[in-house]
């Protein structure tokens, strides 16, 4: 009995085995799988074979170096811009998976067209916009592991752009400046590109991660009169030594997001930085409801504010100003407002 055990625990741990490590079906073309729009599917490229007839590496060039590819397919229903949006990538040199859009049939590669051609080295959750589909006709992708890597993945044809952008912009500038563990990066935008834009995302990856993190936000501004900033600039308070990418997303009014532009910095100090604390010596009675303002004194712009009522504890309010002189403000303004006199304390303080 213990015997029988003994060997159906075996038979349950090959099977199991087996699966984790068997082919996808689709790793032949004729076994391609549709993807349907919209619809997330899950795949890996484990122990998948390159069937040479059927491809051509001068077509793709230094773009794809096939070794362990699979086949889907995809029908577009409408005309408009549709997207190949990869996620949850879990690859074993973390260099990610490649990818290979085709117009043509399968293995007739003497009239395959390429429409586009992604090598993504990155394991970011990314989306590649397709325009210029032909609606009810089939479509081939090829996906592959980068450079030789094995990747779980992700994959999706869909009416929605998902992830980060792999194209760029080419209307700005971009500068960086390091001191220490402080890096601060200012960028420009052109003024015919702007009507478009309508906020900035700022990435950040170090060496010891495998994705790329939300660290900033920022709003496309105008001033009063209507007219609108062009130049930005952020801080970023930087932990550890090594190599930091920095990679700034701009969000457009009309489109999906484009890369403004990227940056590999290297940094090999650390310096202990002190928080910028900001102190107000206030003086009411007790119990005086009071409101506290807090601009941006360059633009105007409120970042806080608060409603309390007035006690011993207030007299020396401190205001931790560190998130802001992050986002590249340093002159701040401080209102604070007796709700029942209307009367008005302004201070001003740079950091």
């Amino acid at each position: 009995m213990c015997l029988n055990k003994v060997s159906s625990w075996i038979v349950i741990l090959c099977l199991w085995s087996s699966y984790i490590s068997a082919q996808v079906p689709n790793d032949l073309i004729e076994n391609r799988i549709e993807l349907l729009l919209n619809k997330s599917f899950h795949s890996n490229t484990v122990d998948c074979k390159v069937e040479k007839n059927c491809i051509d590496e001068a077509l793709t060039g230094k773009c794809i170096k096939y070794h362990n590819d699979q086949w889907f397919t995809f029908k577009p229903e409408s005309d408009q811009p549709l997207y190949i949006n990869i996620s949850e990538q879990s690859c074993r040199d973390l260099k990610g998976v490649q990818i290979v859009v085709i117009d043509g049939e399968p293995c007739d590669v003497e009239r395959h067209r390429i429409i586009t051609c992604v090598s993504l080295a990155t394991q970011d959750d990314v989306f590649i916009t397709l325009v210029g589909l032909v609606m009810g006709k089939e479509y081939l992708l090829n996906i592959d592991g980068y450079l030789h890597d094995f990747c779980d993945f992700n994959i999706e044809f869909g009416d929605q752009a998902r992830g980060l952008p792999l194209s760029f912009s080419d209307n700005h500038s971009l500068t960086y400046n390091v001191v220490d563990s402080l890096i601060k990066l200012d960028w420009e935008i052109s003024e015919s590109f702007e009507p478009n834009v309508v906020g900035y995302d700022v990435y950040r990856r170090s060496s010891d991660e495998v994705k790329h993190h939300l660290i900033q936000q920022i709003s496309h501004e105008k001033n009063a009169f209507g007219i609108p900033k062009l130049s930005y600039s952020i801080t970023d308070t930087i932990h550890s030594k090594g190599k930091h990418h920095y990679k700034i997303v701009v969000n457009l009014s009309f489109g999906v997001p484009m890369i403004l532009d990227e940056v590999d910095i290297e940094v090999d100090r650390i310096k202990k930085v002190v928080i910028p604390i900001i102190e107000l010596m206030l003086d009411y009675k007790k119990k005086t409801p009071l409101t506290l303002l807090v601009f941006n004194a360059e633009n105007n712009r409120l970042l806080k504010s608060r409603i309390f009522n007035f006690d011993e504890s207030y007299k020396r309010t401190s205001i931790n100003v560190h998130r802001w002189t992050q986002q590249g403000i340093h002159l701040f303004r401080f209102e604070v407002i007796d709700n029942n006199s209307k009367e008005k304390e302004v201070f001003y303080f740079k950091r």
